[in-house]
């Protein structure tokens, strides 16, 4: 009988990760628990970029400056995710920053390049 029991409670608990129902949660809730979820996706390339360029010595104006647009353009488009939802205007946020981060990564790169000692 614990073998039943116990199974019914980890197909409970896959239920309530599977996805949200309309009984149990309501679609604000979703949007922001949706938000969280993209948070920790593509900032982390973020992250490990501005560890390097610290690491290296390549935190200059341009790292900073390109960084600092990065994370403007994350609150912008977590003001627009969760407030009207336009999904043109949050397209076009995610891709401008989306740009950014990619322009952040062939900056540092590329310094680490023409720094780098000649064999």
């Amino acid at each position: 009988m614990p073998y039943a029991s116990t199974q019914c409670a980890r197909a409970a608990w896959i239920r309530s990760f599977s996805g949200p129902t309309k009984a149990t949660t309501n679609q604000r809730h979703c949007a922001h628990s949706r938000h969280l979820v993209n948070l920790y996706e593509a900032p982390t390339l973020f992250y490990v970029i501005v560890v390097i360029a610290f690491v290296t010595g390549q935190s200059g104006l341009l790292p900073a400056i390109l960084a600092w647009a990065y994370v403007a353009l994350r609150c912008a488009h977590s003001y627009v995710h969760l407030t009207s939802n336009t999904v043109r205007r949050r397209f076009r946020l995610f891709l401008a920053s989306l740009v950014i981060l990619v322009t952040l990564w062939f900056t540092v790169f590329v310094g680490i390049l023409l720094t780098a000692p000649a064999r």
